[in-house]
């Protein structure tokens, strides 16, 4: 029989005893005196190449499980885990689905409108740039806004009313659509990309953020949105530090100016030849010289090699980008070396060599994905590859967009192609290139002499 995890019994808490920016709204004439219980509704399912639980995948170097329990808790929220919502015996509950990331504002709009509502309740967009640029591979099911008419988009998180055995099933609930003031935001030619090449998507931003993460490119894209939002939050949410970063670069340069924004862990060394401009290092992070980085969040004991260029990624305990590398738009994990990248996932403990060749753009037509067990469009015309834990990607490897290296696989360049075997008596100033591993003249019209087994 399934079982839930980590029920406690509900003690009463006074609302002063909570933050009032954190409280639930209370509805007049309904008092709501005591903490309410929020469920992970665990799915079991796995992120592919990794083989991860939703829940243990990382987000801005957290799992998505604290993720989702420091959210809620600091809404007031007690949480628990449940892989059965008809256990639930909680007259009034929230529901969440455990592949749902959510930010603290989603969370609280839905709370504050649902508990005014008087039937159960499931969250909704107002379909606008964000969903659409978001929603591909999520499966997400669409309905209409019962007042205004409006599309909307339906995502993981319920508010359940009635005790159990007189619940309806979260699929039937009504759809509660929260404000959210979703933006788009183009790409200005030669960002990224040539400047002859189009983009075939637009990138979008929300103040409430709700995604499922059911794809590695979703946990690539959520990274990337949540690096962008934690480093405003952090260089802007003390006005006062802010005014005064801006003032200590003693100069109306951006350049000099970015490079205030800064917060740096224990330990740091930081190269004076460096650049390092609006970014957030954990502790003992070791930048070299003439590397450039911009617009990241470090973990722990990362490593920059120097004349590296690194912007817009996120980097995991102890990872490293190697000597003269660059990773752009990036989610490395921990322990993980990065070589020369752009818009890649890369796992747990895995190596790229530099020279390894990572395509990330396709000028015609749109990048396609493996997704269960099927070829899948993404919409996207730039996007890289996802390289497993523990995988290793041999120098001179050259790599499609879209593509998923498993856990642990070794990919080398074909032997064949590496010079081991050298005549003796190899003419000087005679052209010679390498066939099966060994070197041979090449003919007066550039090419090599045939195989005897070719004749």
């Amino acid at each position: 029989m399934p079982t839930i995890v980590g029920r406690v019994a509900r003690a009463p808490m006074a609302a002063s005893a909570l933050p009032d920016h954190d409280v639930l709204s209370t509805t007049p004439g309904r008092p709501y005196d005591e903490p309410m219980n929020a469920y992970l509704w665990k799915s079991n399912s796995v992120i592919a190449p990794f083989g991860d639980a939703v829940s243990d995948v990382l987000i801005a170097n957290e799992t998505l499980r604290e993720r989702q329990r420091r959210t809620l808790e600091k809404l007031g929220l007690t949480v628990h885990e449940t892989e059965d919502p008809d256990a639930i015996t909680d007259r009034e509950f929230l529901l969440v689905r455990d592949d749902l990331y959510f930010n603290q504002t989603a969370a609280k709009r839905f709370l504050d409108r649902a508990r005014e509502a008087d039937e159960s309740v499931v969250c909704a967009l107002e379909q606008g740039p964000f969903t659409e640029f978001t929603a591909f591979l999520q499966n997400l099911d669409g309905d209409t806004d019962p007042d205004s008419g409006d599309p909307l988009v339906l995502y993981g998180m319920y508010f359940c009313r009635a005790p159990a055995g007189s619940r309806t099933l979260p699929g039937s609930y009504r759809p509660l659509k929260i404000p959210a003031r979703q933006r788009a935001h183009e790409i200005a030619p030669g960002d990224f990309v040539p400047t002859s090449v189009g983009i075939s998507f637009t990138p979008a931003i929300s103040d409430a953020m709700v995604m499922h993460v059911r794809h590695w490119t979703h946990l690539w894209l959520i990274n990337l949105l949540v690096m962008g939002t934690t480093l405003l939050r952090r260089f802007t949410a003390n006005r006062l530090a802010l005014v005064w970063r801006v003032l200590s670069a003693l100069s109306f340069n951006r350049q000099k100016i970015a490079r205030r924004f800064v917060i740096k862990g224990k330990g740091c060394r930081i190269h004076p030849t460096a650049t390092v401009e609006g970014c957030v290092l954990g502790d003992r992070v070791s930048i070299g010289a003439y590397s450039i980085v911009r617009g990241c969040i470090l973990g722990d004991g990362v490593r920059i090699n120097e004349q590296s260029i690194v912007t817009g990624s996120v980097f995991g305990e102890a990872a490293t980008c190697s000597p003269r590398g660059w990773a752009k738009a990036c989610v490395i994990y921990p322990a993980a070396v990065a070589g020369k990248i752009q818009a890649c996932m890369v796992g747990h403990k895995a190596f790229l060599a530099s020279p390894a060749h990572f395509i990330d753009l396709k000028f015609q037509g749109t990048i396609k994905v493996t997704h269960q067990g099927e070829i899948v469009d993404t919409g996207m015309n730039f996007l890289g590859a996802c390289i497993g834990h523990e995988a290793v990607v041999g120098a001179d490897v050259w790599v499609a967009a879209g593509r998923e290296i498993p856990n642990g696989a070794l990919l080398v360049k074909p032997p064949g192609d590496i010079l081991s075997k050298i005549p003796a008596d190899l003419p000087p100033g005679r052209a010679a290139a390498v066939r099966n591993s060994e070197a041979c003249l090449v003919d007066e019209a550039g090419r090599n002499p045939p195989d005897s087994a070719d004749n």
